[in-house]
């Protein structure tokens, strides 16, 4: 491929601290929610035990990163008991210093040095939350850059060079990402004495100064206190320089060097550079504008092609100063910009922006849609009222400090709770399989997606590397392909189950439609009727009559089932209502009611209105990516209506339940109602023998039941199905009832009596 083809191409990775806190805005003091584990590689702890960090795995593009941020930080909202995620870097209403919580570490000398850095700078410094995002070319860039380089140096010194160049230019020009990027203008009155009383304006317990743009970037920032030259002539020599700060006991180890970027080294090179300068921007669910990663990512690729320079010590010292100025300034603020002159934050900025576009237009294809990216970013330098401050100052003022993150952090969690079934990034999938990866998130597992189209995943314990390789959230090694083939047949099932003394509908198959033909006209059929095919699932080619039906009905519905299988089923119909009993494992793990697809009538609006409004709810899609699925009106719809003597310009009265379907199956518009707690558990005792008699874990068993408030007997409920495959979502999210986490239920039997996460 051509380099300007592979110029985008890189690794990506972000890390978002944030505080947890009460409804009332206070820091909460609870330990570490349990429910992520204790070594969850996506969600632990920071400097303390109410400071929770997110990672994301490394991904291929800055999209993918930031989907996998977006879901972990929902997952984390929703699982928070009677908390809230802070959403902002500054912190809420803090205790004193000895009150806030060091986070707990089984490896002791990770707590003794967070005792150690609580000393030096104190707790309510070391809580300020950021956001780090992590970068390195892709390795095929690499080396086309070092084929069309001097090979002077070998690869792995020429990588860390550049790398060494791309920190320098970000290092000496960090003054235009935290006026960019700066969203941390107020703080609370809590917060350090020092930095209260340097603040020239308080309001309502917030305080602040004129031009202020980022404190985390201030010198009330988390920051080390003293200046450090560090030399970046080379890898070697900036790695001499930390050691000399650690030798001479200015800094306890390398990570507690806190420059805006951070070299990250793997076998003695460079591997990726970490920015450490973005504030969590409490305007963002996820805390970060997409756009300004990408902004980062395209400045990255810009100065990788720009002559090298020498960082020298008084560059280093305009840097920092630089720095200072731009986290509390106005847009005419002046900037050292050589040793003998100044210029102000618009002017030098502008030039920079200008430079990368002109730069991104000739060499690259465009893949960011970089003439928005950066004119927004022109538009936020030239306006101050444009910047993330200002606009974070004016809501802030409006309410005040805690009240709006307060209400910035309930909005987030409400809109995380709208679409909890959705997983960024993952849309295409079927959503069973989106539930079963958040679980996977929240327990800590290593995700792997094998086959997108086919829903095809691995999941991975990252301690001791058990794998498990699922389809659609439930076809897993659990399983026999034996006992997968026996369910898939419907004849076969029933005669298991009923040699096992089950309950199951009498009937039996055919394989030519004039059987069934043939039996109805000597009268040889019963009277109330279900065809349906022998191996499909989803209610396809079902038709039931749960009336005296003509042979012109019959010849249509075999018509219909033979279109989906090449044998046909014909069961005496059994009066009751149907509900799927989910086993997983020895355990019912949840109980749905499959109401058939309907809608209610107002007295005022058509039905075809009221199916239109109905497939209004977020809940409800196509493709089982969404809980439910759209209700339709089809051929099957419309002639069941004409059986209740309505069309869909029909009115129904207020109140009045009006079925567009006979089958009640979700996958044809139905309604999920929980009835787990509710069922007789004699009922959960069949569907637990059903199981049982089949040798599965994982089924989903379909059964009519007359009463389910009265215990079992042979005469008043009957198993009509048991499915290899069921789906999780109609249980996790029905469309009334209690929500089931079914996704745990299944990694906690895959991974069972392994180490825990």
């Amino acid at each position: 491929m051509k380099k300007s083809e592979l110029i985008f191409d890189g690794r990506f990775g972000i890390e978002k601290e944030n505080l947890r806190v009460n409804y009332f805005g206070e820091l909460s003091l609870e330990k570490h929610p349990e429910v992520f584990g204790s070594r969850n590689q996506y969600i632990t702890t920071d400097f303390s035990e109410s400071q929770i960090e997110m990672i994301t795995p490394v991904c291929n593009t800055v999209d993918e990163a930031y989907d996998f941020l977006e879901n972990i930080n929902n997952i984390v909202m929703l699982h928070l008991e009677n908390e809230l995620l802070w959403p902002g870097s500054n912190p809420p209403i803090l205790p004193d210093e000895d009150v806030i919580p060091l986070a707990v570490y089984d490896d002791i000398e990770k707590e003794q040095y967070r005792k150690y850095l609580a000393l030096k700078y104190g707790k309510k410094r070391a809580i300020l939350s950021g956001i780090h995002f992590n970068f390195s070319f892709s390795d095929e860039l690499l080396r086309i850059l070092y084929e069309e380089s001097d090979k002077i140096k070998t690869y792995e010194d020429f990588k860390d060079q550049l790398y060494l160049k791309v920190t320098k230019y970000f290092m000496k020009n960090r003054w235009l990402f935290i006026y960019l990027f700066g969203a941390s203008p107020v703080f609370h009155e809590s917060y350090m004495k020092q930095c209260v009383e340097l603040s020239t304006e308080k309001k309502n317990g917030g305080c602040t100064s004129k031009g202020m743009q980022s404190l985390r970037n201030s010198v009330c920032g988390y920051r080390n206190s003293d200046f450090f030259f560090l030399d970046y002539r080379s890898y070697y020599k900036y790695k001499q320089s930390v050691s000399r700060l650690v030798d001479e006991e200015k800094i306890k180890q390398d990570s507690e060097l806190y420059t805006a970027i951070r070299i990250k080294p793997l076998n003695n090179h460079i591997e990726y550079l970490e920015f450490r300068f973005l504030d969590i921007n409490p305007l963002f669910a996820t805390g970060i504008n997409q756009d300004d990663l990408k902004l980062i990512h395209m400045f990255a690729i810009y100065f990788a092609q720009l002559e090298d320079f020498d960082y020298d010590e008084e560059q280093q010292v305009t840097a920092g100063i630089n720095q200072d100025i731009s986290a509390q300034s106005l847009p005419d603020a002046s900037l050292i910009a050589n040793s003998e002159t100044t210029e102000n934050i618009y002017s030098l900025g502008l030039a920079l922006l200008n430079n990368l576009n002109s730069y991104i237009e000739l060499e690259t294809i465009n893949k960011y849609s970089d003439d928005r990216v950066i004119q927004k970013s022109i538009e936020r330098l030239k306006t101050i009222e444009k910047t993330y401050s200002s606009i974070l100052k004016s809501s802030i003022d409006e309410k005040d400090y805690i009240s709006f993150h307060l209400s910035q952090a309930k909005y987030f969690l409400e809109q995380a709770r709208d679409y909890s079934f959705a997983l960024a990034g993952f849309a295409d999938m079927e959503l069973s399989t989106q539930l079963l990866i958040q679980s996977a998130i929240k327990t800590g597992l290593t995700i792997d997606v094998l086959d997108r189209e086919q829903n095809f995943i691995r999941l991975v314990n990252p301690q001791d590397h058990h794998a498990e390789y699922i389809k659609e959230a439930t076809k897993t090694s659990l399983d026999k392909y034996s006992q997968v083939l026996v369910m898939e047949n419907k004849l076969i099932t029933k005669l298991v189950l009923a040699e096992h003394g089950i309950n199951v509908p009498t009937g039996f198959s055919i394989a030519e439609k004039k059987t069934a033909i043939k039996l109805f006209k000597q009268g040889d059929l019963p009277k109330e009727l279900v065809v349906k095919p022998n191996t499909t699932n989803f209610g396809k080619g079902i038709t039931i009559f749960p009336y005296e039906y003509s042979e012109k009905e019959l010849i249509e519905a075999l018509d219909f089932a033979f279109s989906e299988d090449n044998m046909v089923l014909l069961e005496r119909f059994q009066s009751g209502k149907e509900y799927r009993i989910l086993i997983i494992g020895d355990e019912v793990a949840a109980v749905i009611h499959r109401r058939a697809a309907n809608v209610v009538g107002d007295g005022m609006h058509t039905i075809e209105h009221l199916v239109e409004r109905k497939n209004e709810s977020v809940l409800r899609g196509k493709g089982y990516r969404t809980p439910l699925e759209y209700l339709q009106l089809g051929k099957s719809e419309i002639d069941f209506l004409a059986y209740q003597q309505l069309t869909i310009d029909s009115r129904p009265a207020k109140g009045q339940r009006i079925y567009l379907r006979e089958n009640s199956n979700i996958s044809t518009g139905g309604d999920s109602i929980d009835f787990t707690d509710n069922i007789h558990a004699s009922y959960k005792d069949a569907a637990l023998q059903a199981a049982k008699a089949l040798d599965v874990q994982i089924c989903g068993v379909d059964i009519l039941i007359e009463d389910i408030s009265k215990p079992a007997t042979p005469n008043n409920y009957s198993i009509i199905e048991v499915n290899f495959n069921p789906a999780i979502h109609i249980h996790c999210y029905p469309y009334r009832g209690t929500k089931r986490n079914i996704g745990d239920k299944v990694i906690k039997l895959l991974f069972d009596n392994k180490e825990k996460f």
